[in-house]
């Protein structure tokens, strides 16, 4: 029933917070261990492509498999956004943590709450004019979204290493 699947996905989307949040200080903390602050932005670079691979959860063939994919798929993207907040906070001077820390909450805000499902109902009411094509919808705005955060996090890995030779 609905009411079970939503209870399963809400209890995917919790236990993934958690679990990203412990992981995503340990790696952190382990790459800034060995010196290598990039080291953290690469594992951002992994978790945002597991991400993007797994955006098609939406049109998982049942509950089940539903339910495992959400779960990769909200691990990672929750990696990748704590871990870019955690390296932003450590390479900002401390006069500028506040402001950092404020501009990445507002494009958190603004793209991801605010565009984010603005943009799966025009999907879904515009493009596909189908209200049966929610999934199909997600997947539209996620996919491109998650690609172009593994995209710029490939330019600055790489941009960075160009730097330093």
């Amino acid at each position: 029933p609905a009411t079970r699947i939503g209870l399963w996905f809400g209890g995917c989307l919790f236990a993934s917070g958690v679990v990203a949040a412990v992981v995503s200080g340990w790696l952190t903390d382990r790459a800034s261990k060995k010196g290598a602050s990039e080291g953290a932005l690469r594992w951002a670079l992994l978790s945002a492509g597991i991400a993007l691979v797994t955006a098609s959860y939406a049109v998982a063939p049942d509950p089940h498999w539903l339910l495992a994919i959400l779960l990769v798929q909200s691990t990672a993207s929750s990696i990748c956004s704590i871990i870019c907040v955690i390296t932003i906070q450590l390479r900002l001077p401390n006069e500028l943590r506040g402001v950092g820390s404020a501009f990445t909450s507002l494009g958190n805000m603004l793209f991801g709450l605010g565009m984010g499902p603005t943009l799966v109902a025009l999907a879904t009411d515009r493009l596909y004019r189908d209200h049966a094509a929610l999934d199909i919808s997600i997947i539209t705005v996620i996919a491109p979204a998650f690609a172009i955060a593994t995209a710029l996090l490939f330019v600055h890995l790489g941009a960075r290493d160009r730097a330093r030779q």
